[in-house]
């Protein structure tokens, strides 16, 4: 067998090994156990852990932007209830402009991981 297929294996093994979320040390001793060659089962296990950090870390910045426009939609709902009770147009919608268009626009910063501005 080649090495790029015994890569292949090893990833297809550590793939089904990854759902248990065990720390690299153990996805590399499984695979080892497994008989893989010691530098296909470490570099196996170091990618492997590596990728499911890079997964969690992007899901944690949406999380952000989700939480952006639920305060918006709170706020909205706010000036809503204020313009009806008091009938001042103007201070509930000054309101929803100063308080949660900005709150989006904070949500959206927090959920990029590196700002491009040139």
């Amino acid at each position: 067998m080649t090495n790029d297929n015994l890569k292949n294996q090893a990833y297809a093994e550590a793939m089904r090994i990854e759902k248990w979320n065990y720390p690299e040390e153990i996805v590399y001793a499984k695979l080892e156990k497994k008989g893989y060659s010691i530098e296909v089962s470490k570099a196996v296990a170091k990618n492997i852990i590596l990728q499911r950090a890079k997964t969690k870390k992007s899901s944690l910045y949406s999380d952000f932007f989700n939480i952006g426009f639920i305060l918006a939609a709170v706020w909205f709902l706010g000036c809503v209830a204020f313009y009806i009770t008091t009938g001042n147009f103007n201070l509930s919608f000054t309101a929803f402009l100063s308080v949660a268009i900005p709150s989006i626009i904070l949500g959206y910063l927090m959920s990029v991981e590196e700002l491009k501005i040139k």
